[in-house]
């Protein structure tokens, strides 16, 4: 008799090492950092006149409606804290928790985002036009190990590959060396 799945899913949850706060990569079964970093890129709607821009800025934004991650995330508090450094109160009009669908709603013309280019690079609309953002906001991205076990060698290659293989398809205005 097999185990129903949310069982299972409880299980493997139970086993793995998802944090809230940061602590070494050893200790939270996290994979570690890579030697390069995606930079956050700024979708805006085709017609739109940041659309027209080569870099956005946070005073550009100013006014400007904004689609956003909710605020629990850490994207979203970076790019608050980036807002009120400058002076700058954000219009969000939408939250959601999906780079994908924010994409969606910027082509839908809801407003302006900041999202990681890994996510810009994949999303096939044809209605928004991504353009570099200034300062830089870098993107992290891990993966999450079980804390009971240390990954295996095949899986520690195949994150290594990943890492290589979406880095190295990124517009390479996007990523920091």
């Amino acid at each position: 008799m097999t185990t129903p799945a949310p069982a299972r899913w409880r299980s493997a949850a139970s086993r793995a090492a998802c944090r809230g706060s940061p602590v070494p990569s050893a200790q939270s079964g996290r994979s570690p950092p890579a030697s390069a970093a995606p930079r956050r890129t700024a979708p805006a709607p085709a017609g739109h006149p940041l659309a027209g821009k080569e870099v956005i800025r946070p005073q550009d934004l100013a006014g400007e409606s904004f689609v956003s991650h909710p605020r629990v995330l850490d994207s979203r508090l970076q790019i608050d804290a980036l807002f009120a450094s400058y002076g700058i109160e954000c219009k969000v009009q939408v939250e959601t928790q999906v780079s994908w669908s924010i994409c969606a709603f910027v082509e839908e013309g809801l407003g302006v985002a900041l999202i990681d280019p890994i996510t810009a690079h994949e999303y096939k609309g044809t209605g928004v036009c991504f353009r570099m953002f200034e300062p830089l906001l870098t993107t992290d991205f891990s993966v999450l190990f079980s804390a009971q076990r240390s990954p295996s060698i095949l899986l520690k290659a195949f994150v290594t590959h990943t890492r290589a293989f979406a880095l190295a398809r990124l517009d390479p205005r996007f990523v920091v060396a």
